[in-house]
């Protein structure tokens, strides 16, 4: 695949390639949305883990060139630094956005379903401090009801 300047800092990273789940299993006694976390359908995205990476890889890139540079001044370490620190920069914010962009929408998604499944008006917990991971949710829910 070529470079294409709209989705470069993906580095060909696809976000789920599994089918989503439209409805129950046939023999399935949990809600839909218990089959939806188990698909996967509401994992965290990998950006903000690459965005991490990057700022790993600079580093790697800055200890590279001192070792090969060792006699260079101060000056030139800090154009070279600008430089290379700008094209990460643009990789890392956009990977930043993207994974907040995404973690929203799940979070909307997944509010929706358990609203819908369970019949709530409005979601009884608040997610941001919720302790465990989305099967410890379910549980939990299916306990309130």
């Amino acid at each position: 695949m070529g470079f294409n300047q709209f989705t470069y800092w993906r580095n060909d990273v696809l976000i789920s390639d599994t089918k989503p789940v439209k409805k129950v299993p046939k023999g399935g006694t949990e809600k839909l949305v218990y089959y939806k976390i188990l698909n996967g359908e509401y994992d965290e995205s990998p950006y903000w883990n690459m965005s991490l990476d990057c700022i790993e890889q600079l580093k790697n890139e800055v200890l590279d060139w001192k070792q090969k540079n060792s006699r260079a001044c101060s000056d030139a370490f800090d154009d070279w630094y600008c430089n290379r620190r700008k094209v990460y920069n643009k990789k890392i914010i956009k990977l930043r956005e993207e994974h907040q962009r995404l973690e929203l929408k799940r979070l909307v998604e997944l509010e929706h379903q358990f609203n819908k499944d369970f019949g709530f008006d409005t979601f009884p917990i608040d997610l941001g401090s919720f302790d465990g991971n989305l099967q410890d949710l379910y549980q939990q829910i299916k306990e309130m009801i």
